[in-house]
């Protein structure tokens, strides 16, 4: 069994030569066990005539030759250390190791490999000569080499399937937003009006402003219909979607609730509030021209009746949304274009 002090050695060896092969890859020189020694005492540094004679040749000519580190092997190395070869090996070894938890991480395009890494840690298992740890480390760049190709194809699978999943996670959020927006207006449709009211009217259920909720119908919708054609209707409705976005600011809600009926929902605002813009609405709705053909014919005036009604202690969507709704239902009874609120009908 290996002591603390061994496996410590073993460790650093093998850090020692992966900056080794990295030198020898930068010079492009053949990793044989002789070349390898030269550069893992290079970095080991215990060898100082052998760092300042390296040093000396990159210096003066930038590159380094298989010929130059065959010499100086030679001149450093002829006397192999068995000692110092065993710890390469291991190294070697724990390299093998290092590359297989890796490998268990990526998928099975890389079984040989892992075989590979295998066999190779098996046969480190004896004593080596350094023909043959020659061939072992011959046999691991190339088999490195292929794995490389399989994992950079296995990662632009990944890459592939990353993007499908990115697009469908794209088009399920469209689909979803598309299924909470009305397809003319460009703002909230009912049920988005229904998810919203739920949530904000129970989140303001303990606030003393409470909430407002504002019902708008367009007056005489149907004549626009009749007299201008049905693509006037629709210029309509886009108008006043885009008055009640211009009119309302951070979290007002406004919706199509269905035909021409809008529906806002006001957070944190009391009633006053809600009357005071409601009467904004209808002011500028009334008092703006829209034209409907490319001589910029003038149609009609638009105007709007709106019902206002305030959340109060214990209300549910259904007794708050009644109150607007007899609201509004008053202020079209009356004339039209107008605004009625739940404190009109209680002191009538």
């Amino acid at each position: 069994m290996k002591s603390s002090t061994d496996e410590t050695l073993l460790a650093l060896a093998r850090q020692k030569l992966e900056v080794a092969l990295e030198k020898m890859r930068q010079f492009h020189i053949p990793a044989t066990p002789e070349n390898i020694m030269v550069w893992y005492h290079y970095e080991q540094g215990d060898i100082p005539k052998l760092n300042v004679e390296v040093d000396k040749i990159i210096g003066r000519s930038g590159s380094f030759s298989a010929e130059l580190n065959s010499q100086l092997y030679q001149r450093y190395f002829a006397e192999l250390d068995r000692k110092k070869l065993e710890l390469l090996q291991g190294a070697i070894r724990q390299l093998i190791g290092h590359f297989s938890e890796h490998i268990k991480l990526l998928n099975d395009d890389l079984g040989d490999y892992e075989e590979v890494l295998t066999d190779c840690a098996d046969s480190l298992q004896g004593e080596l000569e350094p023909d043959d740890l020659t061939q072992l480390i011959q046999r691991l760049l190339r088999e490195t080499l292929q794995a490389k190709d399989v994992s950079l194809c296995a990662r632009e699978k990944i890459d592939a399937l990353n993007q499908e999943v990115s697009q469908l996670r794209t088009s399920l959020q469209e689909l979803e937003r598309s299924a909470l927006e009305d397809a003319l207006t460009g703002i909230a449709n009912r049920r988005a009006f229904d998810q919203i009211f739920k949530d904000q009217l129970a989140l303001t259920e303990n606030s003393p402003s409470g909430c407002c909720l504002l019902l708008i119908d367009i007056d005489n919708f149907k004549r626009f219909n009749d007299k201008y054609g049905h693509q006037s209707g629709d210029k309509v409705l886009r108008f006043v979607a885009t008055m009640l976005k211009k009119m309302t600011k951070g979290q007002d809600f406004v919706s199509r609730y269905g035909g021409e009926e809008f529906a806002v929902i006001l957070p944190a605002t009391g009633y006053s509030g809600g009357m005071s813009l409601a009467k904004t609405l209808a002011v500028s709705i009334a008092s703006s021209r829209l034209t409907i053909d490319a001589q910029k014919k003038l149609i009609d005036f638009v105007t709007v009746s709106v019902g206002v009604s305030w959340s109060r202690k214990g209300d549910t969507t259904e007794t708050l949304f009644r109150r607007a709704d007899a609201s509004l239902y008053h202020a079209k009874e009356t004339g039209r274009n107008r605004v009625v609120g739940q404190q009109d009908l209680e002191r009538s």
